[in-house]
Formats: structure tokens, sequence, C-alpha cells
């Protein structure tokens, strides 16, 4: 067992990269934001129907460290591009919202019951429903991340700054 004395603790204290330890932890956590609200865009009951999977693509967990201070600031996103442009329907997912016909035209979608479709591709003999708006559910999937991130934040936090301190970074 080493011995230490209070001063050569203070000193290693004093070299360890708190920025850089809080900074990965963020990173973990991003990620993890990301991978969880991914999971949210599911063929799940009462979830997101996954067509394309641009929206579940379309998800990013960024952090940006704080310059001079020992903090990050972890976001996320969707509905930024992916390959064929951006993903203009993830928000009403996650917040939910009307949308209307422009110029008092109507909105068409083939109906919901009885359908035969797949995808984008809609088969013939389908039904076809015209309306002058639309109400869409809020179905959050970027919330419902970030409420778990930030209940493992203290944990991961706390590992990764111990790790920091005992130089397994």
């Amino acid at each position: 067992m080493a011995t230490i004395t209070l001063e050569e603790w203070a000193a290693h204290l004093r070299s360890v990269d708190l920025g850089a330890a809080i900074t990965r932890a963020g990173i973990m956590l991003a990620l993890e934001g990301q991978r969880h609200a991914a999971l949210g865009v599911t063929d799940a009951p009462g979830g997101l129907r996954v067509r394309s999977g641009n929206l579940r693509r379309s998800i990013k967990g960024v952090v940006k460290s704080v310059s001079g201070a020992k903090s990050v600031d972890i976001r996320l996103s969707a509905g930024g591009g992916v390959g064929r442009g951006l993903v203009n329907y993830a928000a009403i997912h996650e917040f939910g919202g009307t949308i209307s016909a422009k110029g008092g035209g109507f909105l068409r979608f083939p109906a919901q019951t009885g359908t035969s479709h797949t995808g984008s591709e809609v088969h013939r003999g389908t039904e076809w429903v015209m309306v002058r708006s639309v109400t869409i559910p809020a179905r959050p999937y970027l919330q419902p991340a970030l409420w778990h991130i930030a209940d493992k934040a203290t944990e991961v936090m706390s590992l990764t700054i111990a790790d920091a301190i005992r130089g397994d970074q």
C-alpha cells in the first residue's frame, strides 16, 4: 500500500483535467440519449411507424463544452439532413399539432382502416381520405431520452471523474 502526503494528493488533483473528464462523460450521455431516442421511434403500439428510417437516422446527440467552465451542454435534436434532406416531420411527432391544407385546399392521404400500403408505396384500390386539416398527437421521443440521460448523469459523471482521478482515462 502506497503512502501519499496531502501535498502530493493536492498536486495530483491539480494535474487532473476535470474539463476533459466532464466532456467525456457528456459525450457518453449524448450518445446514450441518441440511442434511447432512436428506440422511441419504433413500430410499438402508440408509437411512430417506421417507414424510411430517416427520422431515426436524423437523431443526433451533441456535446458543447463551455469554455473556461467545468461543464458541458448536452443537446438532442432530430430533423437535420440525412442524405436526402431535412426530416421536416420531426417536430410534429415530438410536440403534436395541426397540419392544414394550403390555400383552402385539401390534404389527401390513404385511409388507415383497411388500407394496403407499405412504406411510401400505396397499392391500387386503396381508399383515400380528403380533409382540410389533421391533428397529430404528440408522440415524444426526444424528451423521454433527455429524462433517461438526466437520471444517469450523476452516475456517469461520478464514474468518469473518478476514472480521471485514478488515471484510468
